[in-house]
Formats: structure tokens, sequence, C-alpha cells
């Protein structure tokens, strides 16, 4: 770490395929009476197809600034984050009747903004308050490639702006228990409007507001409480309101040397978009948000050279602002395994999701079958040189079921009746030259040879998305390739 009056600056940059260009530039500094601030500009372009007067030039930008002051008795600090995405880079790409390639385009600008202070009184008492803000713009256009046009039909525009106010509290009864108070408010306003003529809903105007109050007792060996939540849900046709109470728990049943075994119970709410295409302003519609409620066992066991993380959760659901429907039951379960060497790292993890219930008159919010990821990591060291080779694999497999994964619909997730399945395998296969502030890496990326296409009818993706082909032994391989080159120093 540098001190007070050095910078530390970091530089990351990745050359690749198709023009494809992602830039990291950092700046951080320590400066006195314990002040800080971080710097973060990111650029990213890349152009996929080849398209009359396509280019993919700086189509993504993020900056990131970031102030803090930090001291034995408190903590306050700032962040302001802006996004923006150009319009004219396709992200899928297919072909109408009329064999003209058709694409569609997104434009999204974003400023995050908000702060959080963090007091302690005493070594009994301590108080936080966190203010986040939120406000998107977003801008689907469809667009025929041959003459070069932009058609309003498939298109959308949407609106969001969200407001958090997060306060948490803590107050120490004893040397064992501790009382907790936590309270959320969130207001989200949304706009939305689509341009194709055959949609019921042409504007959808709303706002909906929660506000959560949690109590409880907290000890080394076991947490219980109760959650009061309160949900409003307001457009032009409708004003809903629910208020729900829930208990929560959770007690530590083995506490042993490397090992421990934890049953928790919550309720957790959660918000999905609208399926907006299917919209209808009567007494059949429906607001996606939904309390899950789950019932977990956790066991963890190792030592700092290996380590196993499992658990297993019984999940149920139920749509907070509708009683007709009933939802499928299902059980989660993940696995997660790490070992750690001198020269070599493995990291496995596994997710599945088991329907417990396969009635048809039951709703499925579940669209996974089960995910996997992994990272496999050696380092090969010189004794007496100054760098060293690091050769990695890592990789992330997700199977999708009965539901589409779209690009150009809200939601992206739709549970039309879709009886399909098809799994994406993102791998990255690299190998690096280290040094200890500098690291130029050669990755090849790939979709277990295959390209990032789904099954007809699973997504919209199409053919955006194309990959350097290579035919080996009479196989065909698809592998993308980019050189990352990553530098920290100090001035």
């Amino acid at each position: 770490m540098p001190d007070s009056s050095e910078v530390k600056t970091q530089f990351i940059h990745k050359k690749g395929d198709y023009r494809f260009r992602d830039l990291v530039l950092s700046l951080s500094k320590n400066i006195e009476n314990n002040i800080s601030y971080k710097i973060i500009a990111h650029n990213k372009s890349f152009t996929p197809l080849s398209i009359y007067s396509l280019s993919g030039k700086k189509y993504l930008q993020n900056f990131i600034f970031d102030l803090a002051n930090i001291s034995d008795d408190y903590l306050i600090s700032t962040t302001l984050a802006f996004h923006k995405e150009n319009p004219f880079v396709p992200i899928s790409y297919n072909f109408n009747s009329y064999n003209e390639g058709v694409f569609n385009t997104r434009e999204s600008e974003s400023i995050l903004w908000g702060f959080k202070y963090r007091r302690f009184f005493n070594d009994k008492y301590t108080i936080s308050y966190r203010n986040s803000n939120q406000i998107s713009n977003l801008s689907n256009r469809f667009n025929i490639s041959e003459p070069n046009m932009s058609n309003v039909w498939n298109s959308f525009d949407n609106m969001n702006f969200t407001i958090w106010n997060i306060v948490n509290s803590n107050y120490r009864l004893s040397e064992k228990i501790d009382l907790t108070f936590d309270f959320i408010s969130k207001n989200e306003f949304s706009s939305y409007e689509n341009y194709l003529s055959t949609f019921n809903l042409d504007k959808l105007d709303y706002e909906q507001k929660k506000f959560h109050y949690s109590f409880g007792l907290e000890s080394s060996t076991f947490n219980v409480g109760f959650n009061l939540n309160s949900f409003n849900y307001r457009d032009a046709n409708f004003d809903y309101n629910e208020i729900y109470a829930n208990p929560f728990f959770s007690f530590k049943v083995l506490d042993k040397k490397n090992m421990y075994l934890n049953f928790n119970h919550r309720t957790d709410d959660i918000s999905l978009n609208f399926a907006y295409d299917s919209i209808y302003q009567d007494s059949s519609f429906e607001i996606p948000r939904y309390l899950m409620t789950k019932s977990e066992v956790e066991f963890l066991t190792g030592d700092n050279s290996f380590k196993i993380r499992f658990n297993s959760s019984y999940i149920s659901s139920k749509n907070i602002f509708s009683k007709d429907k009933l939802y499928k039951d299902y059980l989660y379960s993940h696995l997660n395994l790490v070992f750690n060497s001198n020269y070599m790292k493995f990291i496995l993890g596994f997710t599945l999701y088991d329907k417990l219930n396969d009635e048809e008159n039951l709703v499925d919010l579940q669209f996974l079958k089960y995910y996997l990821n992994y990272n496999l990591t050696y380092e090969i060291p010189f004794k007496t040189k100054e760098y060293s080779i690091v050769l990695n694999v890592n990789g992330r497999k997700s199977m999708f079921s009965d539901k589409s994964f779209n690009l150009n619909t809200l939601p992206m997730i739709n549970s039309n009746s879709i009886d399909a399945s098809d799994s994406m395998h993102f791998m990255d296969f690299s190998g690096a030259l280290k040094f200890d502030n500098f690291q130029i890496s050669y990755h090849n990326i790939t979709n277990s040879g295959k390209r990032f296409l789904f099954d007809s009818g699973l997504s919209d993706l199409g053919e955006s998305f194309t990959l350097p082909k290579y035919s080996i032994l009479g196989n065909e391989f698809f592998v993308f390739h980019y050189l990352k080159v990553s530098w920290t120093f100090l001035d």
C-alpha cells in the first residue's frame, strides 16, 4: 500500500479479434487526515459484424469517483458513477423473411450516486446510514442492415429512477448478545414505452415503494428476530398495498475447530421485470413481486489449504399482490470447493435447482437447471528470475430450461411456454508472464469449441457474437483471442 505521498496507478489493456479493445485506468491516493480517493475509467470497443457504417469504437464507457474519510470513531464515504453504452453496436443479429440482415442496438445511460456514514459511539453502540440513487435510460432499436435504416417497430424505451435509504444499528446488551435494528426504504419510478403496433400496451408508468423493518437478537451461536415489510404499487389503473411480517432465525448446531453446521430460516422479497409485451390493463394484470421463504442447512469444513462449503435450501414462493396463482417449490443446493497450495489454486462451484412439484397448474419461477463454475491456476516460478509463468483455465456453464433468454425484450428471462433446454459453457484458457507489478497474458475464449448460440426459441441472440473458426483434425472449433496487459505502479 502506498503512503500518504504516493499515488497508486493501475493500467489494464486488452486487445483482440474483431477490433476488440478494453481499457481500464485507475488512480488512488491516501491523503492526510485519513482521507483517500479513487478514480476509475473504463472504455471498451468491439465490432463483431461487417455492417455498412458500423463502428464499435467507444461503445461502452464507465467512470467511478470515490472519496472516503476513515478514523477510529467514524467512516464517511461518497461515490459517483457514470455508465454510457453507444447506440449502434449489434447486441443480436438475425435474418428476416426477405433475407435481409436485421439487428438490435441498445443505447443506455446511467448515473449512480450516494454516500455512507458509520459512527462508533462507544464499545456498545454502532449506527450506519447509507443513501444510494440511480437514474437510467435505455433505448432498444430494431435495424435493417441492407438499407441501413432503423425501424421503430420492435423497439422500446425504458426509464428507471430508484432511491435507497438504509439504516443499520447494533447495541451490545451483554458480552455475548447484541440487539440489532435495520431499516430499508426503496422507491422505484419506471416508465416503459414500445413501438410494436400489435402490443395492447403502448406505455406504462408506475411507482413501487418498499419499507422494511428488522428487529433481532444476535450472538455467536444464534440470530433470531422478525421482519416487517410494507409494499405499495401504483399506476394509472391500480393502487395495491400489502403488509407482511415474517420471522427469521439462524442456529449454529455444530461449532468445532475447522467445522460448523448452521440451520437458517428467512423470507426475502424479490421483484422481477414486467413482461411488458403481455400486460393487459384489466383484472388479469399481475405485478411480478414475490416472497420467497427459504429453509437452509449450511455446512463448512477445512483449513487454509482446503475448504468445503455445502448448503441446501427448501424454497417456496408466493406473489405479494396476488393470491390466485400457486408456484412450484424447489430444492436449491450449492457446493463450493477450494484447494490452495504454494503454486496451485483450484476453485469449484456447483449449483443445482430441483423442482419438487410438477403439476401443470403451478407457475415455475425457476429458469436454471444448474450452474457450474471453476478456476484452476498454476504458477511456475524461477528461482533466479524476477518473473514467473502462470497457466490458468476458468469457466462457467449454465443450463437453461423451459424459458427463453432474450436481449431485446423486458424481462430478459421470458416465461413463455417453451419445452426445450440448452446450455452455455464459457471457457477461458490463458498463459501469462508475471512480474511483481506487471503482467502480460494471452487468452482464448470459447463456448466448448462452439459459437455462443442457443437453440432456436430459447434466445434472440442470433449470429451477433460470432467467433474465428479453425479446423483441427476435421472438426470445427470457434475461439476468440485477446492479449491483456496489466501494470500497477507508484508515482
